[in-house]
């Protein structure tokens, strides 16, 4: 784990910026239908809402409409990804939704700024997943909820134990770390 005062390196290790038609489909396809369903019951009309990492916006499209009167501000790394993001909003006419570019380690909000907040496959791709957390906490309101979906390999079960799904798994990580996405 990477210590705060470490920050700064994290912040400059991470880097997502895969705009392969492959990845930038895949991301399109998600919905908050689908990658937050579970998530969803808690939401409320009126409710400010951070989705931090939000990609093109798939997911916030649908937690605007959750929310709506209610402001929901979608957040990412990805310039090429907020500016889809945008775009998407427009196509889909949602006018409580604004997008901008920023640092997970650095949100650029006040202290209890929201009353919900939305991750999605954040976690796994930043160094310092407990310092993320720590900031996502402090714009969160007192009494806010936080949805937090993402992947934990270390606590991944296959089965049946036949040694194909581990070869597999092996495989995509191999690649994964060439690709520069993992260490």
């Amino acid at each position: 784990m990477i210590s705060n005062h470490d920050t700064n390196k994290a912040e400059q290790e991470y880097v997502y910026d895969d705009d392969s038609a492959m990845t930038v489909n895949y991301h399109a396809s998600r919905t908050a239908d689908k990658q937050a369903a579970w998530f969803l019951p808690y939401l409320k009309p009126g409710m400010t809402l951070l989705d931090s990492g939000c990609g093109s916006g798939s997911i916030t499209v649908g937690l605007a409409k959750a929310v709506k009167p209610g402001q929901v501000t979608g957040l990412d790394i990805s310039e090429s990804e907020i500016r889809r993001a945008r775009v998407r909003a427009a196509d889909d006419k949602r006018t409580n939704i604004r997008f901008a570019v920023g640092n997970i380690y650095r949100l650029n909000f006040s202290d209890n700024s929201f009353d919900a907040l939305f991750s999605h496959n954040v976690l796994e791709h930043v160094p310092d997943p407990y310092g993320a957390l720590q900031e996502m906490r402090r714009v969160l309101k007192p009494g806010g909820i936080i949805g937090i979906r993402d992947c934990d390999y270390g606590g991944l079960i296959l089965a049946p134990d036949d040694g194909f799904f581990e070869k597999a798994l092996s495989i995509w990580e191999e690649d994964w770390v060439r690709a520069g996405f993992g260490t």
